[in-house]
């Protein structure tokens, strides 16, 4: 707990911190974005039609049921004040990603004292990869902020069962999982974990209670949303991405790349990827596919080699500092082992924190930012590591020169601040290359979506495969699939869209795009309508389709 002696002093500095990683991530937003990133687009589509009337209604056309509603709202209120749905999302994800200091700063203070909560709100703050998905309009930033303060709470829970607080910790855990469904499997985590150290506790009828209330009120704010999935689907679903990522998962698991599970076509032509499909209650589970049981045995084939896998990306990952910042966190959390007094806290923390483990390995496949998490997770054990390096050179120091005055506890701070600096200089270029970042700087994206507006795009149908392109031309989305040639331009036929785009970075998504790029697509109905050529190569291709004219010519 923060000393009540320096909580003014302590509130003081926090706030100023936060403010400052606030300034930062504004003028990060300034220099380094321009171009809502894809996710972003679907969220604000669904902000949109939901706040005009015509219902949860995503970036393909039809009800979305991947994405949770929290999100959008925020966005549309950060539209409010900012003036954009895109300005709007950045400012809640600015705001968001800087408030993580405080819970930050408290989880580390809990694990080893004052000096870790010192390096862990600084590492929050100013580490380049938080700061620049908390300038995007992916939804990340807002979850960590919801589900560390759920954390705190949890260990405050565990340190006094108190009925409010309790109340309190399921509706952060429960506005968690708003933003990003597998967050349902905390509150449970919570949960048992109170209720197992209530068997052997003097206050064990406390905390028993508290934690059915953290359970109930969860699901409480969770329920609307499990209501609308159950209800729309005809069978209780707690959540809707599962589906899907089963669907890609087996389909990957059959030998078939992301692309293909993701946007196939069947032998006859019908849409087989699930995100072929606009209406996401329209997916169902193939008959052909194993169900139960088997399916978990289907899952668990590979399960080693993606453990392995999984371990080394998170081990290895350059935006988080690579190695140094895993060495760091390594220190910290055998560190904290060594502390008797607080180790309930740091089983505690470490049962929640390694339930995102598994999370990641239900997924077949893997976008970097699924690794994000685990940045603020490590954190809390990063800034141990800090703080007890410095307590070392200070203490080493304080022998040598039993005299030195300050001199031992300000040379303290030098090694740590030079790891700091170490981890940030392989964190910044790493940054700055990340796919699913600078995607947000390709300013062709939205002169393609604004070219397409002024040229009868909005309200229409757009074939493409980035979400971004049609959401700036106020159209819907279609995917083009994963087929050959032929069985493309049949598919196409049948969408019977208003414009294909194709771009140089979306090439692999498909074996016939690097053909329909650079000699133009096979089809009397297609005709070049616009080029758009980066200097970065990413070129952009937009083919109107006027199959329908072609029809009305070639009658008799």
């Amino acid at each position: 707990m923060i000393d009540s002696t320096l909580t003014g002093r302590v509130n003081v500095y926090l706030g100023s911190l936060v403010l400052t990683a606030f300034a930062v991530r504004l003028v990060w937003i300034w220099h380094f974005t321009g171009v809502m990133e894809n996710e972003g687009a679907a969220y604000a589509r669904i902000a949109e039609n939901l706040f005009s009337g015509k219902g949860y209604i995503g970036i393909l056309g039809g009800r979305d049921t991947l994405l949770p509603p929290l999100y959008p709202v925020l966005m549309r209120i950060g539209a409010q004040i900012a003036g954009s749905m895109e300005a709007g999302g950045r400012l809640v994800s600015a705001l968001t990603s800087s408030l993580l200091v405080l819970p930050g700063f408290v989880l580390a203070q809990r694990l080893w004292g004052d000096g870790a909560g010192w390096w862990c709100a600084g590492l929050l703050a100013f580490h380049p990869l938080l700061v620049s998905f908390g300038s995007t309009t992916y939804c990340e930033s807002t979850y960590l902020l919801l589900l560390f303060a759920a954390f705190v709470m949890s260990l405050r829970l565990l340190e006094k069962p108190a009925t409010r607080r309790a109340v309190l910790t399921g509706a952060l855990f429960g506005l968690a999982e708003l933003v990003r469904p597998h967050a349902l499997a905390y509150p449970v985590t919570a949960a048992a974990i109170l209720l197992a150290s209530a068997l052997w506790d003097k206050a064990g009828r406390k905390r028993a209670i508290s934690s059915a209330v953290v359970f109930v009120v969860a699901v409480v704010i969770f329920f609307p949303y499990i209501a609308y999935l159950s209800i729309n689907s005809g069978y209780l679903r707690l959540e809707g991405k599962s589906l899907v990522n089963n669907i890609i998962g087996v389909r990957m698991r059959n030998g078939m790349s992301y692309a293909e599970a993701a946007c196939g076509l069947g032998p006859n032509m019908q849409p087989e990827g699930p995100y072929l499909t606009a209406d996401g209650f329209d997916i169902r589970w193939p008959e052909a596919f194993p169900g139960g049981v088997p399916l978990l045995a289907n899952h668990l084939e590979g399960i080693l080699w993606r453990t392995f896998d999984t371990l080394k990306a998170i081990l290895t990952f350059e935006p988080f500092g690579s190695l140094l910042f895993a060495g760091v966190a390594a220190i910290g959390f055998f560190l904290t082992l060594g502390s008797r007094l607080r180790l309930r806290d740091n089983l505690a923390y470490l049962c929640l924190v390694g339930l995102y483990f598994p999370i990641l390995l239900a997924v077949e496949f893997r976008w970097n930012r699924y690794l994000l998490p685990w940045l603020p997770m490590l954190t809390p054990w990063a800034a141990v590591g800090l703080a007890g390096l410095q307590r070392l050179v200070r203490q080493r120091l304080e022998q040598l020169i039993p005299r030195g005055g300050r001199f031992p506890a300000l040379a303290g701070y030098v090694l740590p601040a030079v790891v700091v600096v170490a981890i940030a200089a392989r964190s910044l270029p790493a940054v700055l290359k990340l796919g699913e970042l600078s995607e947000g700087r390709d300013q062709s994206l939205r002169l393609t979506g604004e070219w397409l507006r002024l040229h009868g795009g909005e309200g229409r149908t757009v074939m493409g495969i980035s979400a971004v392109i049609p959401y700036y031309a106020g159209a819907s989305l279609a995917y083009l699939p994963y087929a050959d040639q032929t069985q493309a331009l049949e598919y196409v036929r049948g969408v019977d869209p208003a414009y294909i785009v194709i771009r140089e970075s979306d090439r692999h998504r498909a074996p016939y795009l690097p053909l329909w790029l650079h000699h133009g697509l096979p089809d009397p109905c297609a005709e070049e309508a616009y080029r758009h050529e980066s200097p970065d190569g990413d070129h952009v291709v937009v083919f109107r389709w006027n199959c329908g004219q072609v029809s009305r010519q070639s009658r008799p």
